[in-house]
């Protein structure tokens, strides 16, 4: 790496660090995304070229590589300069209806490619032609980059450019905000404040809100299946007319009706899911317009009173909300840490999510030469089940299901059971209890090749791998954090945390509990590639390290990346 060409440097945010995690030890990747449309019309690629490196030379975001070897924690480094990859493509001699086959397995091979994460920027486009006027754009990027709401700022940005670029306009060359100003306001919060926020807020709460839709162990699977369904355009209003009279949002409604779903498919009323938050600070000034990963998952309780108003309910959710706000940028790992769900747990099986980014969808009011169609975007998921409610010309319901675990038909189920609260909430239901009940879908059948392991399995040993009980006090302390973390019986000194079923989350959760208990850090990367002899002995040096001077040295953070040794 050149170092006359680094911008910045600052440590990547806790948050999303898993997600890093992932592409790091590579498999099960989804941060992988893909954006695409086709422009047609008077297309000047030399001119998108442009715009899209004009954008990228404004938003420090998109010129950011990330850096974990022989570091204490991860490293996120800002280019000054980092020119965007552009490969152009013609598919002119091929059938137009051969298009959309051919177009799915260029995205397939995109992704296998995926990105070298220490080397900036990681993301590429790609222009083909279709036709002598049509073009089909791929934005292919890392979630770490970006967020859907800084993505959709990108967008609107590259067309704008674009657009007074091939009409020989000029461009906007003021520097946007940086994100790194996001991560240093990170670092000034109070986490013990918001760890016991979250410790209250989850309460008696010890295991995740099942649904029975969803059959099987979880298990790495790209099988994400999405299913839709319309809301009326009469509902649509009723429930905007609600949240004006209420002063709510639509995004309060659609939660309560999820969680209503949820309680009947649970028979609870008191029940958990995770939602994905913007993660933008209300007094971070200009936040707005910043391009960058902000959003954190975390997990939201809502307890329904059936004998409460519906009107009073929808407040008490909207004001639980919002007292979330002000402590939704803590990591999930650390909020269950805070909480008494049991680390073998993942805190939620169901996702819910409202989008209503900042950009209408219409790229084509951007372009004056050209129609733009056929947008579409990846969507990423960890967990089996992500409800999405989606503002549009009507509200959109959205089921992205693991069909491996949910059926078709279940999804559309519950889609119908969601759509149906939302009509009794506007046709005035007064109470809770006067909303439908669910119809608690049919029960999800695995295909027999794709049907996945019993939940008790354990993971088959490597050849010549022969198990070996723990034999010192480093080697039980993290045989008894991981048996505690994973829910496994038994664990050799050979074993590696990730093939006895850790996981991302799972993995910070064992790092977070090892400072906590023990007073020293863990480099999680450690615990990713070392067996667990190898990891405890990393633990026994550091367990002196505290007991001898109260912790290990620390150097600046450029320090640690540039003046380290590398290994011969």
């Amino acid at each position: 790496m050149n170092k006359e060409n680094v911008e910045a440097i600052y440590p990547v945010p806790a948050a999303h660090q898993p997600m890093l995690f992932h592409a790091i030890r590579g498999g099960d990747d989804r941060g992988f995304l893909h954006y695409g449309c086709v422009i047609d019309g008077a297309f000047d690629p030399d001119a998108f070229r442009a715009a899209f490196e004009h954008v990228v030379t404004r938003h420090a975001a998109l010129r950011t590589s990330f850096h974990y070897e022989g570091l204490d924690q991860p490293l996120a480094v800002v280019l000054k300069r980092a020119p965007l990859p552009v490969d152009v493509l013609d598919w002119r001699d091929r059938p137009a209806d051969e298009h959309r086959s051919a177009l799915d397995a260029f995205l397939a091979e995109d992704k296998a490619r995926g990105f070298d994460l220490t080397k900036a920027p990681l993301m590429r486009l790609t222009l083909i032609r279709l036709s002598d006027t049509a073009w089909q754009e791929v934005w292919s990027l890392h979630h770490l980059l970006v967020d859907g709401w800084s993505a959709f700022l990108v967008l609107g940005e590259l067309f704008a450019a674009y657009d007074r670029l091939a009409h020989g306009e000029a461009v906007d060359d003021a520097p946007a905000r940086p994100y790194r100003d996001f991560a240093q306001w990170l670092g000034r919060r109070d986490a013990a404040r918001a760890e016991a926020w979250w410790a209250e807020a989850l309460a008696g709460i010890t295991e995740p809100t099942p649904i029975d839709a969803i059959a099987g162990p979880a298990r790495a699977t790209d099988a994400i299946r999405p299913e839709r369904l319309d809301v009326t355009p009469a509902t649509t209003e009723a429930l905007e007319a609600l949240a004006k009279r209420e002063q709510l949002t639509l995004n309060t409604i659609c939660a309560t009706a999820w969680a209503h779903v949820l309680a009947s498919y649970a028979a609870h009323d008191d029940v958990v899911f995770g939602t994905t938050v913007s993660g933008r600070p209300a007094d971070l000034p200009g936040v707005e317009r910043m391009v960058g990963a902000f959003t954190n998952t975390v997990p939201v309780r809502i307890a329904l009173d059936r004998g409460e108003s519906l009107a009073s309910g929808l407040r008490r959710v909207r004001d639980e909300q919002l007292a979330m706000r002000e402590h939704e940028w803590l990591p999930i790992a650390e909020i269950q840490a805070a909480s008494e769900i049991p680390a073998r747990h993942t805190p939620f099986e169901t996702l819910y999510l409202y989008q209503n980014y900042p950009w209408d969808g219409s790229l084509a009011d951007l372009v004056r030469d050209c129609d733009v169609r056929d947008f579409r975007w990846d969507n990423t998921t960890d967990v089996p089940l992500t409800a999405v409610a989606l503002r549009d010309a009507t509200l959109e319901l959205w089921i992205h299901h693991d069909a491996n675990r949910i059926t078709a038909d279940a999804a559309r189920a519950i889609l119908a059971d969601w759509s149906a609260t939302l009509d009794a909430i506007a046709a005035d239901a007064r109470t809770f209890a006067d909303l439908p009940a669910a119809t608690r879908g049919p029960a999800a059948e695995r295909p027999a090749d794709t049907a996945a392991p019993p939940a008790d399995a354990s993971p088959a040993p490597a050849p010549g791998d022969a198990f070996v009980e723990p034999r010192t006090d480093a080697e039980r302390l993290v045989a008894e954090l991981w048996r505690e973390t994973l829910g496994v019986d038994d664990v050799s000194i050979h074993d590696n945390f990730f093939d006895l079923g850790g996981s991302s989350v799972l993995l910070m959760k064992a790092v977070t509990q090892l400072e906590k208990e023990h007073g020293f850090k863990l480099n999680p990367w450690e615990m990713v590639f070392q067996s667990l002899e190898q990891v405890a002995t990393v633990c026994d040096e550091r367990m002196k390290a505290v007991a001898a001077s109260g912790g290990p040295p620390k150097r600046g953070l450029a320090g640690r990346l540039f003046g380290r040794k590398r290994k011969s």
